[in-house]
């Protein structure tokens, strides 16, 4: 009879195999780049951040609406990274 901590190392090691082909798949999918992932969490991170409406202008938008300030020292690399993909003529 297998002991709950055998159990435990057993299930451990099905997650780690799952994720390690996973996270295989997922850098397939994702154009074979690292760099992307980390793209596609800074993406996350500023679609998650809480939003301060009080500080927003119509006229003009800004980033300042954002709570998490941390978060807009990421989007001039998302906008470089769109640029980049969407404007054949800009190369690095």
């Amino acid at each position: 009879m297998s002991t709950p901590a055998d159990l435990t190392t057993q299930r451990l090691d099905e997650f780690r195999r799952a994720r390690d082909i996973m996270l295989g798949e997922l850098s397939k999918v994702v154009i074979g780049q690292r760099d992307v992932l980390e793209l596609i969490l800074a993406a996350i991170f500023v679609w998650l951040s809480p939003v301060d409406l009080s500080h927003l202008e119509a006229q003009r938008p800004t980033g300042s609406i954002l709570v998490w300030h941390w978060v807009r020292l990421l989007t001039p690399f998302l906008n470089l990274y769109d640029f980049h993909a969407f404007d054949p003529a800009f190369d690095w």
